[in-house]
């Protein structure tokens, strides 16, 4: 298991900084200069993230469950809470585990 989280690590942090840029609207403009700005101003959401899934993903599958959110005391789980990117909403409402 450890082996195939390293194997995936890489991959993974590129998607939550995309998701933590466009989550943001911190890329605004074009080119270099308008990428670096959105990077850094949205490396601490992708932090906010990497942070949340180590804090409640009890059994390290990268996703968590509704069980793991009320076992931490954090259900219901809406759309800004930073657990929420890695729950499956299935009906879209904007609220997990509600």
């Amino acid at each position: 298991m450890t082996n195939d989280l390293r194997q995936i690590a890489p991959f993974a942090a590129c998607v939550i900084l995309g998701a933590a840029i466009f989550a943001t609207g911190a890329l605004t403009g074009s080119g270099p200069r308008a990428l670096r700005a959105a990077t850094t101003s949205a490396a601490s959401a992708g932090a906010a993230l990497v942070n949340a899934l180590a804090l409640y993903d009890d059994n390290g599958n990268v996703a968590i469950t509704c069980a793991e959110a009320r076992a931490h005391g954090i259900a219901p789980v809406r759309r800004d809470h930073p657990t929420y990117a890695f729950m499956r909403d299935s009906n879209d409402d904007g609220v997990v585990c509600g």
